[in-house]
């Protein structure tokens, strides 16, 4: 199954006496091969170590995270490419899906000349130059269906290794709130439905490995195990834009495998395995709902996976132990085509029934989402959540990333600035940094060649893919299979939430696709590569180095002004001095955020310098025009009792955050000629978490 199968099968027969020379010569060599065969796949431990890094610290959400994996994946394409010879995969599919992806990250960055928001679309576009970096150095490489198989066999195993242990961080424990927000389960990702998201795109690598033919019944067993473990989990966040993403992607996969007859009889252990810890998993939050203890219900949550992966494994050995005892035959492969059509048809009839029972419900809904998108307001649905096709305030979101792309259609309102638009214009109370919609969200902040390019790359992604699947053998139809999945899954997923912010699912779902079209495309370490010649050779070296170079230029000063602002908000209590001396050297490294000037304002109210408060707050606006700034200025002023500064400083704020009660507090204030304590003030906020004062500003 995996590359070192030579040598496996060369250790097992050592104790044949017969074998001739040349057979043990053959096994020798074979045994070499794979080694050499290793060899150029090595960059990839890098990219695995970090998918599997990312998945405990918050999925890789903060700019702590992210932005030091971003200088790594940017010295490995690099190096990649001065190995390689190349900057582009020899592979033309996957050569043309990497320079969409490409060209949609360097629009990201182009975006910076118009942008309202510069230090938001300079952070911004470093993320998404994240995910590209880590998907062109994995396309790269000369990846065979075995190694492709391999890679994200451990990388799954990971997975269920990583949500395992938070499950059992979980039970017994007295920080319920660390484990569930809003009832639902968001540890370690700290956001449910990106929680929910990882532990899908495991569960789909995980089931479809299981069911490989060359595998062992024990391959069977830990793998079903390891999608229970992933399923349940994912199930414990009560994501519904996770359930949508496995309703599409599920009968999707049954397409495009191999073997469907296999995969069947596993989907059915799988539900079975699963369908025993669907009770107390869903409890958690319909009984925490009605007022039940948390802490026990959680308990019983985890406690009830124990046993259910506990019989997918073993239901997985025992579909593998009896599939090594019947022997292949034409029928019965005949039978598998027709049990997985039937399979896919049936869960087509299931969706087509459930929505002509809920169709009354669904037309609600809809009509709802298109009066918010047009301004006008809706009535919330009652019930579960997990029944619930109550939008909540994503329709808002749309409606103001729809509003920025009408506004300017070519350019959009540049990367990263719908979460100061949406400030501006919102219509429901809660703040939002992201739009909830992979292509909304491309279309409001990049316009029509912003969408268009995204667009283009995942269209090019899966037809491609679908395309070289036909005529496929066994295992890379499988890997087509597997990462054609998990990129349609983040397709569906990403429509309802904002799963591009979180490296550990997205950066698999871009760059896994990549890495199968150059397994399917024949580019292997045994076919002979084609070197550019001499000239071109040295062209794309140079190249190579000063792309690399210019990418370092950028990542590396801002990574250092996140670090050098971090630690002045930790400090801050006890060093006052040396966080101020932190945020200047901040300032000097990323001239084009406005969160080191924040951040200085917030600190020097804390400790009464209010003249300094006062300076930093205005340098922040001539960085950019914020609402934070404008409302602290306004604090300040009311302070003092020079309340008509205050009222026009806090106008402006109103003006960029249509609804926060903060401020509708504060102007109740000056209205009223009452004296406030700015540092009380934003004590109090805090405590209280009515808004989130971060180095953002959100």
């Amino acid at each position: 199954m995996f590359p070192l199968a030579g040598i496996l099968q060369m250790s097992v027969g050592e104790g044949v006496q017969e074998r001739s020379g040349m057979a043990r010569s053959s096994e020798d060599q074979a045994a070499r091969s794979s080694f050499q065969g290793l060899i150029p796949l090595l960059p990839a431990l890098p990219v695995l170590a970090l998918w599997v890094y990312w998945a405990p610290e918050s999925g890789g959400y903060f700019p702590a995270e992210w932005y030091p994996s971003a200088i790594l994946a940017v010295v490995l394409v690099a190096v990649v490419a001065v190995a390689a010879g190349r900057l582009l995969p020899q592979a033309r599919p996957a050569r043309v899906a990497l320079l969409l992806l490409a060209g949609f990250v360097a629009w990201a960055f182009a975006s910076l000349l118009w942008a309202e928001s510069t230090g938001s679309s300079w952070e911004a576009s470093h993320k998404l130059l994240l995910l590209l970096a880590v998907a062109w150095s994995m396309s790269l490489l000369p990846w065979t269906s075995r190694t492709a198989m391999c890679l994200i066999g451990v990388w799954s195993l990971a997975l269920a290794v990583v949500a395992g242990l938070s499950l059992a961080g979980a039970s017994g424990t007295a920080q319920v709130s660390d484990y569930l927000f809003e009832l639902r389960y968001q540890d370690p990702v700290g956001y449910a439905n990106g929680n929910a998201a990882l532990g899908v795109i495991g569960m789909l690598a995980a089931f479809a490995i299981s069911s490989h033919r060359e595998g062992s019944f024990v391959v069977s067993g830990v793998f079903l195990g390891a999608a229970a473990l992933l399923g349940d989990f994912a199930l414990l966040s009560q994501s519904r834009g996770s359930f949508a993403g496995v309703a599409v992607t599920l009968p999707v996969l049954f397409l495009l495998a191999p073997d469907r007859l296999r995969l069947a009889a596993r989907l059915a252990a799988l539900a079975g395995a699963m369908a025993l810890a669907v009770g107390p998993i869903l409890d958690v939050r319909d009984k925490g709902d009605a007022g039940a203890a948390l802490g026990p219900l959680l308990d019983d949550a985890v406690a009830a996976v124990v046993p259910s992966v506990a019989i997918a494994a073993i239901a997985g050995l025992v579909i593998g132990l009896a599939e090594r005892a019947a022997r292949p035959h034409a029928r019965v492969v005949h039978a598998g085509r027709r049990t997985g059509m039937a399979a896919v048809a049936l869960v087509a009839v299931a969706a087509i029934a459930l929505g002509v029972v809920n169709a009354g419900r669904i037309g609600d809904t809809v009509d709802d989402q298109w009066s918010t998108l047009t301004g006008a307001e809706y009535d919330s649905v009652e019930g579960a959540r997990i029944s619930n096709l109550d939008p909540y305030e994503r329709p808002d979101y749309w409606r103001v990333a729809i509003d920025l792309f009408q506004e300017s259609p070519a350019l959009g309102a540049g990367t990263g600035n719908f979460e100061r638009e949406y400030t501006a214009r919102r219509t429901e109370p809660k703040h939002s940094r992201f739009v909830h919609n992979l292509f909304l969200r491309a279309l409001g902040e990049g316009g029509i060649i912003g969408a268009a390019l995204i667009v283009a790359f995942f269209a090019w992604v899966l037809a491609a893919g679908a395309w070289l699947r036909r005529r496929q053998e066994y295992e890379t139809a499988l890997v087509l299979a597997m990462a054609l999945s998990i990129a349609l899954y983040f397709v569906v997923h990403s429509s309802f939430d904002w799963l591009e912010e979180i490296p550990a699912v997205a950066s698999p779902a871009l760059a896994l696709p990549l890495i199968a079209l150059v397994a399917a495309s024949g580019v292997s370490v045994a076919a002979p590569r084609k070197r550019a010649p001499g000239a071109g050779r040295k062209v794309a070296l140079v190249a190579a180095a000063v792309v690399g170079l210019a990418a370092l230029a950028s990542l590396v000063p801002a990574y250092l002004a996140v670090r050098y602002t971090d630690r002045a908000e930790e400090v801050a209590a006890a060093d006052p001095g040396a966080a101020f001396r932190d945020l200047e050297r901040a300032r000097g490294l990323n001239g084009a955020s406005m969160k080191p000037w924040l951040a200085e304002g917030r600190i020097a109210i804390s400790t009464r310098d209010y003249e300094r408060a006062r300076k930093a707050f205005a340098s922040s606006l001539d960085v950019e025009d914020n609402w934070l700034a404008h409302f602290e200025l306004a604090l300040l002023a009311a302070g003092e009792r020079r309340f008509e500064p205050a009222a026009r400083e806090l106008a402006r704020a109103r003006a960029l955050n249509s609804s926060d009660p903060v401020l509708r507090d504060l102007r109740k204030s000056i209205r009223q000629r009452r004296r406030v304590d700015p540092a009380r003030v934003n004590s109090e906020i805090l405590r209280k978490s009515r808004i989130r004062f971060t180095t953002s500003g959100t």
